[in-house]
């Protein structure tokens, strides 16, 4: 739905394209390093910390849909798409730069 004010409704846009963005590193990041925790300290609470991050970050990505709706999540896909594949060409010059210089090649990331 648009909204009468245009700066409004490019402001939620961004601010929905933002929290569907954010809901990746949040859920990821914070799933694996409660994780860890839990791993490294041998205590469940944290698995359950680790699960509680992960379902805030689904939870994250649907207000983020509800609010930017279709657009947005076709915007994400854009962004996510753009960003991986700066991340393969980035990867293949540095490849590239180092068999020029004949140094061993860098495992990838």
């Amino acid at each position: 739905m648009r909204h009468v004010d245009p700066q409004r409704h490019r402001i939620l846009f961004g601010v929905g394209l933002g929290l569907i963005l954010l809901s990746f590193p949040v859920g990821w990041a914070g799933g694996l390093g409660f994780a860890a925790a839990a791993v490294a300290s041998g205590e469940r609470r944290w698995l359950l910390v680790a699960l509680g991050v992960y379902l805030a970050s689904w939870m994250i990505m649907g207000l983020g849909v509800l609010i930017a709706g279709r657009a947005g999540v076709e915007r994400a896909r854009e962004i996510m798409r753009r960003r991986r594949r700066l991340r393969a060409i980035l990867l293949h010059r540095r490849r590239r730069r180092e068999d020029r210089a004949g140094v061993a090649p860098t495992p990838p990331d």
